[in-house]
């Protein structure tokens, strides 16, 4: 019989490669396949939020929001997926942090320019704040009370 391995060392040959090496192989470059992963879920991901930026008012398409919403949550939980994949990242996993960080920038981007079509309620708090400014509370009368309509107009900090 020969000597029996510990059993970090044979915890250590069952886990994956790529958990061995940080998402590194042995030459230290990173793998292709990761990168390519991640340049495709932030192509898809960019696609995605594009799309529903060109929807314009999206209760008027509300199947193509879902599937495309659908498409960027998916490719969300992809992304989870191989981020916990990479249980120790290397010191040079500098391309997965920089594709996130610029993903993230530009789908905001893209969503900066959209008026919400979703939800009123931002107009209602503006309301509610131009109101509270004014001396009045907000919460005492609804928005179409007469009481409000031709005293507070003149008293109203402008709206930008």
């Amino acid at each position: 019989m020969g000597v029996m391995p510990s059993v970090p060392a044979v915890a250590e040959r069952l886990r994956p490669a790529h958990s061995r090496t940080g998402g590194v192989n042995t030459h230290g470059r990173p793998h292709r396949r990761i990168n390519s992963l991640w340049l495709l879920f932030g192509t898809l991901s960019l696609l995605a939020w594009w799309q529903i930026r060109s929807l314009g008012d999206v209760r008027s398409h509300l199947a193509a929001f879902y599937g495309w919403f659908a498409l960027a949550f998916g490719v969300y939980l992809a992304a989870i997926w191989l981020v916990r994949r990479m249980a120790h990242p290397p010191p040079r996993a500098l391309l997965p942090i920089s594709l996130i960080a610029l993903v993230a920038v530009l789908a905001r981007l893209f969503a900066l320019g959209m008026t919400p079509t979703l939800s009123n309620d931002l107009y209602r708090y503006r309301w509610d704040g131009r109101v509270q400014l004014a001396g009045i509370d907000p919460y005492a009368y609804p928005p179409n009370d007469p009481a409000l309509l031709p005293a507070p107009a003149h008293r109203l900090p402008p709206a930008h």
